[in-house]
């Protein structure tokens, strides 16, 4: 059964800042706000009684940072961790898709990897850094906002679901597929 769902931030929940990443901490950039239908996914995740969290590679921010962005975003509540991995510029720091800052989360979370899912729009970072860590993964493959190579699944094999979904709009019926097939 599926316990904990984990977030990636940019390009997921909210829209990147101007140049893409962080050069100052995120709750600065007043352009960053929720992408369409962020809140609504957020309350139905809440209502389905799953406990939240953020992964977000960063370059600058560190979790006061977003948390005080997704404070100014009236979503902050909805998250039990918050990890910022400020890995953006500073390539000795893990970031995903490593193991290690999927395993910290779920630590954190106190959730075994089979019982958390991650959702995120970046196949390279978020889909293989999950299925490789033994989560499941909700990949959000609109044009608008999906980056990355699906071909590097191939030949490889993981414990872990992949649900493709267009976008926020079809989380509840993403994670109801992954219920469905947990093993």
């Amino acid at each position: 059964m599926i316990q904990a769902i984990v977030w990636d931030l940019g390009g997921t929940l909210v829209c990147q800042p101007s140049g893409g990443q962080d050069r100052s901490p995120l709750d600065t950039y007043p352009e960053v706000q929720l992408r369409a239908g962020a809140k609504q996914a957020l309350t139905i995740v809440k209502s389905l009684g799953y406990v939240q969290a953020i992964l977000s590679n960063t370059a600058v921010s560190d979790e006061s940072a977003v948390r005080r962005l997704l404070d100014r975003l009236k979503v902050e509540r909805f998250f039990t961790v918050v990890v910022a991995t400020r890995s953006e510029l500073d390539r000795t720091r893990p970031g995903k898709p490593d193991q290690v800052v999927f395993e910290g989360v779920l630590s954190r979370l106190g959730v075994r990897a089979e019982r958390a899912v991650m959702i995120g729009n970046s196949f390279d970072h978020d889909v293989l850094g999950a299925l490789g860590s033994g989560m499941h993964a909700l990949w959000i493959t609109n044009p608008e906002v999906s980056v990355g190579d699906p071909k590097r699944l191939q030949g490889r094999e993981f414990s872990g679901q992949l649900v493709k979904i267009f976008d926020l709009a079809e989380v509840e019926q993403g994670l109801a597929q992954i219920q469905a097939g947990y093993r």
